[in-house]
């Protein structure tokens, strides 16, 4: 069973865990996740949002960064994927 299963599970596994980067980036964000001594990609964001006038590099690092590792996830679950499975 677990064959038959596996491309699915690996494809799911993966998203998950590139929705769970964005959900505690955005949830930093908010101000709900990691407090200030402790630095995340969210906390970041919010830091560079307030001088993004002055240093734009400051705030589209950290969302270069989210945007970049949750699609990375991604594609690589759909490549793990895909050599699971040799008929493909």
């Amino acid at each position: 069973m677990l064959p038959n299963i596996a491309e699915p599970l690996i494809i799911a596994t993966a998203v998950v865990i590139g929705v769970s980067i964005v959900a505690i980036s955005a949830l930093s964000y908010l101000g709900l996740g990691t407090q200030p001594p402790q630095i995340d990609w969210g906390g970041l964001l919010t830091t560079g949002l307030k001088s993004i006038y002055e240093n734009p590099a400051a705030a589209l690092g950290p969302a270069a960064a989210i945007a970049t590792s949750a699609i990375a996830f991604g594609f690589t679950g759909e490549a793990l994927a895909r050599a699971t499975n040799p008929l493909l």
